[in-house]
């Protein structure tokens, strides 16, 4: 379904009395609560307005509710705590991010032409400080009470689904291709020892790209958990910039392509060096995915206001589409199994270097990724 145009949508609620007939009405039909009610999937159901009326308890688990009247009233994404859903007066469905919202892209579709719809969506949530990512496949059923339309949404969550399959592109493709390179090399090297000088540093960086990813993993499993342990010390920006970027040249991802540092500053600061260097390679390698061949990447750093701030650039400019998704995890313009760069770079800078992560991208400037964070 193509996205929607939500400036031609009634965002008006309907009054609390209806929300509340509704709402008795539904959690007091037998076939609701001997059925719906108990099954063991999330369920809502929301009026012509979008707004819930209904959901039964293993959405009222799911979203961790003292009550299910809490969220009656409320839109879905209202009810999730979406980080789009009060950008607008509107409220669910009314912010610019809600054009790409698979939740309601389905619920629009299936009130609007009273038919079955289904979408897989990715919704950020504010949880607590910060923010995570949910992701559902949601189907809707239209039913029809006293001549009201309505929606009944299936939330099934998937977001293992997609983490597993995410790891098996990791490990069944990358990690995979950095043993076989690690393989194939000792086996020539095994055929002649004394010939074959060069292909030891090969083989060490075959083994340091391996590393990396695995480390790389690791990393980003923990920072989601909550369990990631800052390390700050001293360091120069500089060191880890250049570190870097000697460390992505042997990756095939720069095969005729160029990274250009374009600073040349003794910035010293007081954080977490790896982390700092992981939300870096991401950053440059987002960049170098995204650059044509013969062409070239850009890195710039400085400091302002006791701030030390990175920016990342490329001459390709993202759609409006996909920059209204680009922090969501699993989104990716590179097909399944992949969406973990931008969102850990975002994850890493705001969780465990207390900084910002922001992006600007035009047809005349290309895409620039900008990362700051205290210098202590």
């Amino acid at each position: 379904m193509n996205q929607i145009d939500i400036q031609s949508l009634d965002h008006q609620r309907v009054h609390p009395e209806k929300i509340q007939a509704d709402y008795y009405f539904f959690s007091h039909d037998n076939a609701v609560n001997t059925f719906v009610y108990y099954l063991p999937v999330n369920i809502l159901i929301v009026n012509r307005t979008r707004q819930v009326v209904f959901a039964n308890e293993s959405c009222k688990t799911h979203l961790e509710l003292e009550s299910i009247e809490k969220i009656i009233g409320e839109r879905p994404g209202e009810a999730l705590n979406c980080v789009n859903a009060y950008l607008q007066s509107g409220g669910c469905g009314s912010a610019e991010g809600c054009t790409v919202c698979g939740a309601f892209k389905a619920i629009v579709g299936s009130l609007s032409r009273n038919e079955k719809t289904s979408e897989e969506t990715r919704i950020r949530v504010k949880r607590g400080f910060g923010e995570k990512t949910l992701e559902y496949r949601i189907d809707t059923i239209p039913l029809t009470y006293n001549n009201d339309v309505y929606a009944l949404l299936i939330l099934q969550d998937i977001s293992v689904q997609n983490s597993k399959r995410m790891m098996e592109r990791i490990f069944f493709h990358d990690i995979l291709n950095y043993s076989s390179a690690l393989v194939n090399g000792f086996d020539i090297i095994e055929e002649n020892p004394l010939g074959n000088f060069d292909l030891i540093s090969l083989l060490k960086n075959s083994t340091s790209m391996l590393f990396n990813e695995i480390y790389s993993q690791k990393m980003l499993m923990l920072a989601e958990n909550g369990e990631l342990v800052v390390n700050k010390k001293e360091f120069a920006i500089s060191d880890v910039v250049e570190s870097a970027v000697r460390f992505l040249s042997m990756d095939s991802i720069c095969t005729n392509k160029e990274i250009l540092i374009l600073t040349n500053e003794n910035i010293s600061c007081f954080s977490d060096q790896g982390i700092f260097k992981r939300v870096l390679i991401n950053m440059l390698k987002n960049a170098l995915e995204a650059t044509l061949p013969d062409g070239n990447v850009t890195i710039a750093y400085f400091l302002k206001n006791e701030r030390v701030i990175v920016a990342v650039k490329n001459s390709v400019l993202m759609s409006h589409e996909v920059q209204l998704q680009i922090f969501q995890k699993s989104f990716s313009t590179k097909g399944n199994g992949r969406g973990l760069g931008t969102f850990s770079i975002k994850l890493l800078t705001e969780h465990y270097l207390g900084g910002t992560v922001h992006f600007v991208s035009s047809e005349e400037i290309g895409t620039v990724f900008t990362i700051e964070f205290p210098i202590k």
